[in-house]
Formats: C-alpha cells, sequence, structure tokens
C-alpha cells in the first residue's frame, strides 16, 4: 500500500513511543511531553501526531514517494530484545539498525535547509534548472553513500542512570575520546553510540549456527553525564523535544534563525566528513553486498570470493533496501573494502583503485 499523499513521519512513531510516560497502548498513541522551540511551554502528544508532514517524500513530477521505510516494522521488538541483552545477527543489524540510524541524517526536515544551503543548489534553484524532486532524490544519493559508514562504524550500547530526552533528529553528535561520535537515545535509558571508523571489524562468524555475529563495545553513563548529555541532546534539536518526565526539559527554550538552524545541523549531521568525496563514491554499494553476506548467511570461505563493490541485492521483499538506487554509469568499479580475516569480516572504507 503506497502512503503517497498521506501524513509522513521523519521520525518514527514507533521510537517516539517508547519514551511515553504510558505503558498501555500501542507505541505511536503513547503520548510523550513534548517542548517546542520558541514555545516555552510543555504539553502532552500521541506520536502519531508528531514529526510528520504531509507528502514530504513524494515524487511529484514522476509520481511515486521514497517513503518506505520497513525497517521500523521490526524496531520495536529489536530494541526490546537488545534492552533484554538478546543481541541481533548480523541480518537484523544490517537490515534494520544500520538502516534506522543512517535514515537519521537524511530524513529529516532539516535536510531540506540544508540543501539550500549549498551554494550551487540556491543558484540552481534561481534558474530553475532543479525540479521539486530534487530534495527527495538527494536524500537517496546521500543515503546510499551513507550506509557504508554507519554500517562500518564502532557501535557502542549505553544504558543510563536517568531518563533521556529524545530530539526531533533522534540523536546529537558528542565524542568518543577525541573522535566524533553520535548518539542515538533508542529508549528512555538506553543509547546506542556510533562512533565512526575507516576500517574495522563488524561481525564474527559463529559456525555452529552458520551465522555473523556484529561487534558490539558496552557502557553506561552515570546521573551526572545523562544530565549534562540531555542538555546537548535539546540544543541540538531542530524544532521538537520529547521526554517521559516534562522535568528534564530546559526553560526558556531559544527559537533559532533560519541561518543558525542551518548552521546547527550542517556540524550536527556531518557524518558523511569522515571520509573523503572518493572514499564515499567507491564505497556507496558496499552496504548492498553486507545485506547479500549477512541474509544469505554467507560462509566466510564464499565472502572471500566477493572482491567487487557494486549494486546486488538478497531477493527477498521482507528486507529492507533503499527504494530507488542511484546507479552511476559514468564509473568504472572499484574493489570491495569487505574482505575475512579468519573468522572475522572486516570492511575498509580507505581509498580503493578502480578494479578494471
Amino acid at each position: 500500500m503506497t502512503t503517497e499523499g498521506t501524513k509522513q513521519h521523519y521520525l518514527p512513531a514507533c521510537i517516539i513511543g517508547r519514551f511515553s510516560f504510558e505503558q498501555e497502548k500501542r507505541l505511536r498513541e503513547r503520548r510523550v511531553f513534548v517542548l517546542g522551540r520558541g514555545k516555552n511551554k510543555i504539553f502532552t502528544q500521541k506520536p502519531e501526531n508528531l514529526c510528520m508532514r504531509r507528502g514530504m517524500y513524494d515524487l511529484r513530477e514522476y509520481g511515486g514517494t521514497i517513503d518506505e521505510w520497513q525497517y521500523e516494522d521490526q524496531l520495536p521488538d529489536v530494541l526490546n530484545k537488545i534492552e533484554n541483552n538478546i543481541f541481533p545477527e548480523l541480518d537484523t543489524f544490517i537490515h534494520v539498525l544500520v538502516p534506522y540510524v543512517t535514515c537519521l541524517f537524511m530524513r529529516g526536515v532539516d535536510y531540506e535547509l540544508r540543501q539550500e544551503n549549498i551554494q550551487e543548489i540556491r543558484k540552481l534553484q534561481s534558474d530553475g534548472l532543479i525540479s521539486e524532486d530534487n530534495v527527495n532524490g538527494s536524500r537517496m544519493m546521500h543515503l546510499q553513500r551513507l550506509l557504508a559508514i554507519v554500517a562500518a562504524a564502532q557501535w557502542t550500547y549505553r544504558k543510563t542512570e536517568g531518563s533521556l530526552i529524545l530530539p526531533d533528529t533522534g540523536l546529537c553528535i558528542g565524542h568518543n575520546g577525541d573522535k566524533p561520535a553520535w548518539l542515538v537515545p533508542v529508549g528512555p535509558n538506553s543509547l546506542f553510540e556510533i562512533t565512526p571508523r575507516k576500517i574495522g571489524r563488524i561481525a564474527s562468524w559463529d559456525a555452529s549456527n552458520k551465522a555473523w555475529l556484529p561487534r558490539w563495545k558496552f557502557g553506561s553513563l552515570n546521573k551526572g553525564e545523562v544530565s549534562e548529555l540531555n542538555v546537548e541532546l535539546q540544543r541540538q534539536a531542530y524544532e521538537w523535544c520529547f521526554s517521559d518526565d516534562e522535568g528534564l526539559f530546559t526553560l526558556p527554550y531559544k527559537k533559532l534563525s533560519k541561518s543558525k538552524k542551518a548552521s546547527l545541523m550542517e556540524n550536527v549531521m556531518r557524518i558523511d566528513q569522515c571520509l573523503t568525496t572518493h572514499e564515499r563514491v567507491a564505497h556507496e554499494f558496499e552496504w548492498y553486498s553486507l545485506s547479500v553476506i549477512a541474509a544469505g548467511h554467507l560462509s566466510p570461505l564464499k565472502v572471500s570470493r566477493m572482491n567487487l563493490n557494486h549494486f546486488t541485492y538478497y531477493p527477498d521483499k521482507d528486507r529492507w533496501t533503499p527504494s530507488m538506487p542511484m546507479f552511476p554509469d559514468n564509473l568504472k568499479p572499484f574493489k570491495s573494502g569487505i574482505h575475512v580475516d579468519g573468522r572475522k569480516l572486516v570492511l575498509d572504507l580507505r581509498c580503493q583503485d578502480i578494479l578494471f
């Protein structure tokens, strides 16, 4: 069923509902405390009525929509299991968790503002050379080049002493030592810490179950650290903040000018700057290969034979894939950054040579 022309959420209602003070209803119906910039008045609302806009992902010139985020269907169950220390295999990691975090960088209403802030885009708009669909086309190109960055990152699961604020961006930027890291609240008392890296082990082969198991790190945040983080989560929101405790918000909550919003979002959403332009292009199809490896439970031997970074997919409609992958016809294939070291699955996002 298509959602074209309907109210489309840029932050999943099933995520907002996890930050509710209610427990009995469906996630999208559980009310949360809400604070908006310049409002300075806290109110309650259902997630189904938050972070959405009618037709924001529709392709007006060609028809259809890119509002296809099937990974949301599995998110609540996956996150509930993680809260109970049951961590998913690579299949679920690649098709649910990686897409959710990656899409936070390109699904929001802030993306349009960031596009408008690019000088070349402004010039093309003023000349009438860009269609209304340009933003959504850019979203999908951006998504394609971000998936590998998020998949290759070091993922840390942290539990917190005290409740977290959820910003409408779904995340904020922080630091892991001297490295930039993105903090993604996934419940009132838990978050993912995503630390980009150019090379890293992302999974290990479990021969007994014939499956790849993602590599996690673990940690916690004390009350003082949670309090400091909440200040940043609220400060780095685009327009709205949500929580299960209205006492977490700091008032007054200043409204930002359009230019200050653009500057803030450019900093918060800059995960793509962890790679050079060449590296982003050279590795833009690595996620698709990881999808085939994870869904097909390919053994280390079979993975070792994959040396080409190109578009491929696992033929299963129940697994999420980007709705409109972009195929550059002016580039030759690059060597894949995926390789096997014993029973370790490694993704190397450094510069690669053209294969042919």
